[in-house]
């Protein structure tokens, strides 16, 4: 799954804020379970997460009924998740979580406003006379 970590690491670029959160942290590791998914990630010095295995310091399980809420717009409920190991740490991540699931959102207008930008953008004489020339 560190696949993903790439994804988690661009919503924590978002908020300096949560990098230095969790840059307190650093050295720590951690294990999510999610919908099935295992993700194993180890604290970076600059508050991102890296790829890790083996023992993590905190495990945070997000169970079905947490999935449900989250996908429905809601928030989960301390019955919804599970927490094992450095509670602090794992409260900590769990907070960083809640916060980068609203960011998420403005990164995909960003993303289709850049899009719808690029798109707009009329051919250059360069990209013309090619075409011609080609034909």
């Amino acid at each position: 799954m560190s696949a993903l970590l790439p994804i988690i690491n661009r919503l924590i670029l978002q908020s300096l804020d949560s990098r230095s959160e969790l840059a307190a942290f650093a050295g720590k590791t951690l294990t999510l379970n999610i919908a099935g998914l295992k993700l194993a990630g180890r604290i970076t010095e600059d508050g991102l997460l890296a790829a890790g295995n083996g023992f993590a310091d905190t495990e945070i399980t997000f169970r079905d009924s947490a999935i449900q809420k989250i996908l429905q717009g809601g928030e989960p409920g301390a019955g919804d998740i599970g927490l094992e190991g450095d509670l602090i740490l794992g409260i900590a991540v769990l907070s960083l979580l809640g916060s980068l699931r609203s960011r998420a959102s403005d990164e995909l207008v960003r993303i289709s406003a850049r899009r719808t930008a690029s798109a707009a953008v009329p051919p250059t004489s360069d990209t013309v006379s090619n075409k011609s020339a080609k034909a």
